[in-house]
């Protein structure tokens, strides 16, 4: 029979995660789902460190990248989603998912401290390494000399599109002395004003309209701006828009030319043979010429020398947290079969890079995380990814799976009486005590069915705001659907879901932050 576990309050957690040698290995017992992000959140503002946020599906990474931008606010979240291609797969990786991990990368290179959200099959997909994502970056400034043409031509070499005018991110458009470019860095796009060779000024602009917005940046770029976007407001970053990047000397390591010179068709054509009648793969005549064709990605180890995943951006003193440890684990053993497969049924053929070059074995996630501060949100009492001796306890956090019960069963003096007396209990020990509503009406009606218990309710913007308020009874709209009660944080939230019954929310196609 196994032994009841200690209780591991925040408070112990959070000290023991401060340290850095030797690197903790926190496991976190029975959490519920609605408090991981919450708790999360506030060792993220505790530590001020950034955070790797594992998660072992799609779904569970989408709902976490909502609640914790409830708790933080979107600047202070990044997803790292999967492109949606598989490897070998003869098509194109989704746009506004690559777009999505450059910015992940981008926080986890150069700041500020932000939590990157991955589930573990993206985060064992291995992209462009450090080295080659430091060297594409790029910023752009008032007085900076800039040539023009060389600009256009490293914009197209990191995936960008030239076209009349922008209107999505990784479109850029030249007119005479007017530079525009739609950064994935940015919510909104920039225009460069040059004067001859020099860059006068740096305006944002909505790209339907087509107005500049006011100096100091309104709307979309202040939030931004407030939540913690890296850099002044009149600086351009410009972010690769793919992740490969046609650069002349990696096109040429990439088709095996020896001069470098990729305009050389003998050279291509004194490739290494790969079994085809042509003497070298199909693909190289393609990328020779810059093409990024279906399927390209795979060429990343060939282009770069090696292709890394995400674990190789973790900056010193990064914490990772992992949402049941075990199943991360299958989804990435489960990731790399497929690319196993994948591989004998079209990569080895198309002379592709074998599949441990494209996705991260069992063994080197187990190696990235063997030195790295981790805590791990289980159920199960192994240990996390093969680490020794974890400090292992059960959560002071409770769930509320109780609340759609005692509404259902509620007596005759009204179905939220059980609710408002609980709201009001906390109200009197000086805590906070929050329900959230997914829209402005639910909101209104939940407003409405709590004016007659004599409650101190006070309506709030958003739960970061109510969570960041002393004592109080609050109400206010988010997407999150999943609450908690934290005595020790003296805080609970209670979601309007939880309270009449989840409704049947369709999984939104993911899309990026676009002016109105």
């Amino acid at each position: 029979m196994s032994l009841p576990l200690p209780r591991l309050s925040f408070e112990h957690v959070a000290l023991a995660l401060a340290k850095r040698e030797p690197a903790p290995c926190v496991q976190w017992m029975r959490v519920p789902p609605g408090a991981r992000a919450f708790l999360t959140a506030q060792l993220f503002r505790r530590l001020g460190r950034p955070v790797l946020y594992l998660c072992a599906d799609e779904r569970e990474a989408e709902e976490a990248s909502r609640e914790l931008s409830a708790y933080l606010g979107p600047g202070a979240v990044a997803a790292y989603p999967s492109v949606e291609a598989a490897p070998y797969e003869p098509i194109s990786p989704y746009l506004p998912a690559v777009h999505d991990r450059m910015r992940a990368l981008r926080h986890l290179f150069e700041g500020p401290p932000a939590v990157v959200v991955a589930p573990v099959a993206s985060a064992v997909s291995k992209t462009l390494p450090p080295e080659v994502f430091r060297d594409a970056v790029t910023g752009v400034a008032p007085g900076d000399t800039l040539d023009v043409d060389a600009f256009a031509a490293r914009l197209v070499e990191l995936g960008y599109a030239r076209l009349p005018a922008v209107a999505d991110p990784g479109d850029f458009a030249v007119r005479g002395g007017i530079v525009d470019v739609y950064s994935p860095a940015h919510p909104l796009p920039a225009r460069l004003l040059m004067d001859d060779d020099v860059v006068e000024s740096v305006r944002w602009f909505h790209p339907g309209t087509q107005r500049t917005v006011p100096a100091g940046g309104t709307g979309l770029l202040a939030e931004a701006g407030a939540a913690g976007e890296p850099g002044p407001k009149d600086r351009l970053s410009v972010l690769p828009c793919s992740q490969v990047i046609t650069r002349e000397r990696y096109l040429a390591a990439a088709c095996g030319v020896p001069n470098g010179d990729v305009g050389d068709p003998e050279g291509v054509g004194r490739a290494p043979n790969r079994g085809l009648a042509s003497g070298f793969p199909v693909w190289k005549e393609a990328l020779r010429q810059g093409i990024r064709f279906h399927g390209v990605d795979a060429l990343l180890p060939r282009l770069y020398g090696r292709a890394a995943t995400v674990f190789r951006y973790l900056p010193e003193g990064a914490v990772v947290v992992a949402v049941d440890s075990v199943s991360c684990l299958a989804a990435a053993r489960g990731a790399f079969a497929e690319a196993e497969e994948n591989h004998a049924l079209a990569g080895e053929e198309a002379g592709f890079p074998g599949p441990g070059e494209l996705v991260a074995p069992e063994g080197d996630p187990l190696a990235a995380l063997a030195g790295v501060p981790l805590l791990a949100f289980d159920g199960i009492e192994v240990p996390p990814f093969g680490r020794k001796e974890p400090l292992r306890g059960d959560a002071e956090v409770d769930g509320n799976e109780d609340i759609r019960r005692s509404t259902a069963t509620a007596s005759s003096e009204g179905l939220l009486y059980p609710l408002a007396g609980e709201a009001k209990a906390w109200w009197k020990r000086g805590e906070r005590f929050v329900l959230s509503s997914l829209s402005p009406s639910q909101a209104d009606r939940m407003e409405d069915l709590l004016s007659r218990y004599a409650l101190p309710l006070t309506r709030v913007d958003t739960l970061r705001e109510a969570l960041g308020r002393d004592r109080g009874v609050y109400l206010c709209v988010s997407e999150v659907t999943r609450g908690f009660r934290a005595p020790e944080l003296g805080a609970a939230v209670v979601t309007e879901s939880e309270v009449f019954g989840e409704k049947t929310r369709a999984r939104r196609a993911r899309h990026e932050p676009a002016a109105l």
